[in-house]
C-alpha cells in the first residue's frame, strides 16, 4: 500500500524509496537494543503498547505527506515498530503464559500473526476496489492502532518488578525441558 502511494501520489523515484528503506532498516537494527532493554525493565506487554502508539505516526504521516522528507518520521516509526513487534510479541506471550503453556501460547500467537498477514492485504484491496480512498484506509489504520493501544492497556500481566516474576522467568528458561533434570 505504501509503495504505490509513494510512486503514484508523491512521484518518488525508486532511489528515494530506497533512502526511506535504508532509514527504516537502520532504525530497525538499532532499536533492538532499545526494546531489549525496555523488555528487561518493563516487560513485553509494555513494549507492544508502546509500538501501537509509535506506529500511529505511519498512517497519519502518509495522509499528510507531500514529499520524501515528510515520510522520514514514518520510516523511523516503522523501523522502531518492526523491531519492537518482533521482540515484544514473543516476550509478551512468554510474560502472559503459564510456564507449562508457553509453547501453546507461542503457536496460537504465530497463527494469529500469520492469518493477519494473510488476510489484511486482501481486505485493503477489497476496500480500494469498493471505492474507498487511500486516505480512508490510512485513517482506519490509525483508528485500529488507537483501539489496540487502549485494549493492550487493559491487559494485566506480571512485570519484571512484580513479586515472584524472577522465579517464573527462571522456570520459563527451561521450557524445552518439561521435566526436571536430575542432578548428579
Amino acid at each position: 500500500m505504501q509503495s504505490p502511494w509513494q510512486v503514484d501520489r508523491l512521484q518518488l523515484s525508486y532511489s528515494e524509496i530506497g533512502i526511506l528503506g535504508l532509514v527504516e532498516s537502520f532504525t530497525w537494527f538499532l532499536s533492538y537494543l532499545l526494546w531489549g532493554r525496555m523488555i528487561d525493565r518493563r516487560g513485553g506487554l509494555f513494549v507492544i503498547r508502546a509500538i501501537c502508539a509509535i506506529s500511529i505516526v505511519t498512517p497519519l504521516n502518509y495522509l499528510w505527506a507531500q514529499n520524501l522528507w515528510m515520510l522520514l518520521p514514518s520510516a523511523i516509526a516503522r523501523g522502531l515498530g518492526m523491531a519492537g513487534f518482533e521482540l515484544g510479541r514473543i516476550s509478551a506471550g512468554i510474560q502472559m503464559a503459564e510456564p507449562d503453556r508457553v509453547t501453546e501460547y507461542a503457536a496460537i500467537q504465530s497463527t494469529v500473526v500469520g492469518l493477519r498477514g494473510l488476510v489484511t492485504p486482501f481486505l485493503t484491496i477489497g476496500m480500494l476496489r469498493l471505492g474507498a480512498s487511500h486516505s480512508v484506509v490510512f485513517l482506519l489504520s490509525a483508528i485500529f492502532l488507537v483501539m489496540s493501544w487502549v485494549m493492550f492497556g487493559r491487559v494485566e500481566a506480571p512485570t519484571p518488578g512484580d513479586k515472584g516474576y524472577r522465579e517464573r522467568q527462571r522456570l520459563r528458561y527451561r521450557w524445552p525441558f518439561r521435566r526436571r533434570i536430575a542432578r548428579l
